[in-house]
């Protein structure tokens, strides 16, 4: 088995710390590697050989737990009961290096069901008498695809500009008086972004009126970490204080 082309990288602190990034040409490596890491501290480890080809495992044994990802033809399988050991972790790390799919064979691993009936499933004739119409339909929209895209794109770009926008406080406010004062962080929940990668969302409360409000944010490498009992300062509506927006610490 050809195991060229093969690179491993680590990345510390939910995401935020890389430790390295290299090509891995022996099991002792990985081995050396998965043992060298503090599982105290949040750890992701992908190896990959393409975009579409890859492993990765995350997690922590002080409270968030462990879990482990792969692609295979475009399609990710998520592993169904958490790995329990460090161990477990570098033995699939190992068996997916290997290629000898024996990971697969002793974890269960899910993926993302396609709710779309087959055609075997439909009766033949409705289907017969669908396609018949389908066919007629898609010719007459090919000259209609072209302006469609054009279209599509300039809707993309409105889109773009209004979540830049909303994201930014900018369009939540209009019309709206406003005003800041001090949140506290209640709850954080880590969850996966792709390929390895988390992102933590908040959510905070905050007194307005003899009133207790909550929003939430998405905390990310530029924000940092959150911890409950955390101090913010959020931005909100007057008139409708629960429409609120994190804007510092």
């Amino acid at each position: 088995m050809n195991h060229n082309n093969f690179e491993i990288e680590v990345i510390s602190d939910y995401g935020s710390k890389p430790l390295l990034k290299q090509s891995i040409t022996s099991i002792e490596i990985i081995i050396e590697i998965m043992n060298s890491l503090d599982w105290n501290d949040f750890q992701i480890v992908n190896l990959s050989k393409s975009c579409n080809d890859w492993i990765s495992l995350s997690g922590n044994l002080s409270g968030d737990g462990l879990a482990c990802v792969y692609k295979e033809k475009n399609q990710e399988f998520i592993i169904y009961s958490a790995p329990n050991t460090i161990q477990q972790m570098t033995e699939i790390l190992v068996s997916y290096y290997k290629r000898d799919g024996e990971f697969k064979k002793k974890y269960k691993f899910i993926k993302e069901k396609n709710d779309y009936k087959s055609k075997e499933s439909i009766d033949p004739l409705k289907y017969k008498k669908w396609k018949e119409k389908f066919l007629i339909r898609k010719k007459k929209e090919k000259i209609a695809d072209v302006k469609k895209a054009l279209l599509s794109i300039l809707i993309i770009i409105f889109l773009s500009v209004i979540i830049y926008n909303w994201y930014t406080g900018e369009l939540k406010f209009i019309g709206q008086n406003t005003t800041f004062t001090q949140a506290t962080v209640v709850k954080t929940q880590m969850y996966h972004i792709g390929r390895g990668y988390y992102k933590q969302l908040v959510t905070y409360e905050f007194k307005y009126d003899d009133e207790i409000y909550q929003g939430t944010f998405k905390a990310g490498k530029s924000i940092g970490k959150q911890e409950v009992g955390n101090l913010i300062k959020i931005k909100f509506s007057i008139s409708n204080p629960n429409r609120s927006l994190m804007v510092g610490f």
